[in-house]
């Protein structure tokens, strides 16, 4: 009994210590430095994907060294000096090799506008500096969401925000509803309204969220509720995100829906509501509740203030997503090969208004950046980041394509292919080693190594997964073939 006893203390204090880690970032606006700590993280991984597409064939072994151990020190208290030196140095290295790969294949080849054409189709089937930048935002996420449990090796300035400001971690969840639509852009809008395909979809995810909501209340696992809300988790916003009817590939639907939800925030006190109202209905103020709170049923409109973080924050996920699917559809799919010309840096021109804009709602019209309600300000600010990000692996794929055949490495094929069952492998291990393991405590070389364990661990089990979806899709085919012969 004394046992017991004394292991609820300790999770209580450990539960009070990680909460309070969290409030740490209450209204932190980072510093330039702390704000482009995932723009240092994506020059390291750029500077290994120079490397690597030029150096011959790949290995698992190999490209964890010199691509997932980087980038766990530069998401680290390592990043100065280690980590810088380890950038450069991969830049330096990349260049020499490019510049030498590039001085061997001189020989100017004439190639016919049919033959130009054909390249162009082929290169639309396949954007490797897609792959490259969804496996690079999947691999950053995975390394943050355990990595941040560690306070002796991941900065504090890089944690989530609970009221307003931005780190490194705010840009996570946001980047994965960009880089869906990104995909969305280059499927056709489906006529058929009856389809029972989005919600066979969003089954499991909804399945995950309460599969996790039981864990971590039976395992008293540490959270913070400041995040997504009592019940709800990033699983659930993935679910609704799926459930929900696409709108036409449109820039106006999302301006409409962001423009009146940033209008809610300022003007009808959602903001507030957000960020300082209670957990229940009954401890509301009568001059606090909202218009739709009178509404609603007593149960959702309980529901709703429990997790108002979650529900309302959907709307901003879901203008992320839109938005995402529309520049998809411009930029990155667009197969007229004379648009496509004209448009070659147009994702760079896009992030430049991007943060023209962002700058322009946070110091001229005064509205702070809000991870927590995913208001106007904080969207532009992660479309703008991640625009930049896949402007820049997009010129640097394209000075790559008369040096390589195949830039892709195995390990950014399998994430972009298996992104949601490495997404619940990289979750299921990250309660698993703060189960085991005094995270709090443990000081950073330690941390280092469980890191660079867990990440490993994390890519074998989506190689593993890559080779089990082939063999099932080789044997279906082979089934398919042998009826059609009867």
């Amino acid at each position: 009994a004394r046992q017991g006893k004394k292991s609820a203390i300790h999770r209580d204090v450990i539960t009070e210590r990680t909460q309070r880690s969290i409030r740490d970032g209450t209204r932190r606006v980072v510093t330039p430095m702390g704000s482009s700590g995932s723009l240092f993280c994506s020059c390291a991984l750029t500077g290994c994907f120079l490397y690597k597409s030029i150096n011959g064939n790949s290995s698992v072994l190999k490209e964890a060294l010199i691509i997932w151990f980087p980038m766990i020190v530069c998401q680290s208290v390592y990043l100065v000096p280690y980590g810088v030196c380890i950038m450069l140095g991969q830049f330096l290295l990349g260049a020499v090799l490019f510049g030498l790969s590039v001085k061997n294949k001189r020989e100017s080849t004439a190639i016919s506008s049919k033959q130009l054409r054909k390249t162009h189709e082929q290169s639309i089937q396949h954007l490797e500096y897609l792959t490259l930048y969804r496996s690079s935002i999947l691999y950053l996420t995975f390394v943050a969401i355990l990595q941040v449990d560690f306070p002796a090796l991941f900065p504090r300035r890089y944690c989530k925000t609970e009221t307003q400001g931005y780190g490194l971690m705010d840009v996570g969840a946001a980047s994965f509803c960009i880089s869906a639509g990104f995909v969305r852009g280059k499927r056709k809008s489906s006529n058929n309204k009856n389809s029972l395909k989005p919600f066979l979809h969003t089954l499991p995810l909804i399945v995950i969220g309460i599969v996790r909501i039981v864990l971590n209340q039976e395992l008293e696992y540490q959270e913070h509720v400041s995040e997504y809300g009592v019940h709800w988790n990033f699983f659930f916003t993935l679910g609704v995100l799926t459930l929900l009817p696409k709108p036409k590939k449109s820039l106006l639907v999302p301006i409409i829906t962001m423009s009146a939800y940033q209008f809610a925030l300022s003007s009808l006190q959602w903001q507030s509501f957000i960020e300082e109202a209670p957990r229940t209905l009954e401890e509301l103020q009568t001059e606090s509740k909202l218009l739709l709170l009178e509404i609603l049923p007593m149960t959702l409109a309980n529901f709703l203030v429990a997790n108002r973080e979650g529900i309302l924050g959907c709307l901003g996920y879901l203008s992320l997503e839109w938005t995402g699917a529309w520049i998809g559809q411009r930029y990155l799919w667009n197969t007229n090969m004379n648009n496509a010309k004209n448009q070659r840096h147009g994702l760079g021109q896009l992030a430049v208004v991007l943060w023209m804009i962002h700058l322009t709602l946070v110091h001229v019209m005064g509205i702070p950046v809000s991870r927590r309600s995913t208001n106007l300000a904080f969207c532009t600010w992660a479309l703008a980041h991640n625009v930049l990000l896949l402007y820049g692996l997009q010129q640097i794929v394209e000075m790559f394509n008369g040096t390589t055949s195949n830039p892709s490495l195995r390990i950014w094929e399998t994430a972009n292919k298996h992104g949601l069952i490495m997404f619940l492998i990289a979750n299921l291990l990250t309660g698993l080693v703060n189960l085991t393991v005094p995270t709090l405590e443990m000081s950073a070389p330690p941390a280092l190594l469980i890191m660079f364990g867990y990440i490993c661990v994390v890519g074998i089990a989506a190689v593993l997964s890559d080779m089990l979806w082939n063999l099932t899709a080789k044997t279906r085919g082979t089934a398919t073939a042998s009826k059609k012969k009867e």
